[in-house]
């Protein structure tokens, strides 16, 4: 058996982008992610994955290092999660906001499996 973890619309600021404009200013991001897990074998917080402890290093991610393109931030993030060895699969949705004016939002969406 396994488990789906959700944890939705994550807000996060950082410096990303290959503009000048985007590289000196913080954007708004929207990160959503859905990690797949293995049975774990207690109800023990130390044998699952802490929701907080993932925001907490997405955010902290997004923010710390600049990245040019969003994929370059994606990657960053799962190899972050993925050193959990309970997480099999991850699905990621990353949203630059307000970046475009004519749409709310730009972003990319990755599924990443464990090899």
């Amino acid at each position: 058996m396994s488990f789906d973890i959700n944890i939705s619309k994550i807000k996060c600021s950082g410096k990303h982008g290959i503009y000048d404009h985007e590289k000196q200013n913080d954007q708004e991001f929207l990160v959503d992610i859905h990690i797949n897990i293995s049975d774990f074998s207690a109800d023990d917080i130390n044998k699952t994955l802490n929701y907080e402890e993932i925001v907490s290093k997405i955010e902290k991610i997004t923010y710390i290092k600049h990245h040019e393109l969003l994929e370059d931030l994606a990657e960053n993030i799962f190899n972050m999660i993925f050193r959990n060895k309970l997480v099999k699969k991850i699905n990621l949705k990353i949203e630059k906001l307000d970046i475009l004016k004519k749409t709310k939002s730009v972003g990319i969406e990755v599924t990443k499996s464990k090899v």
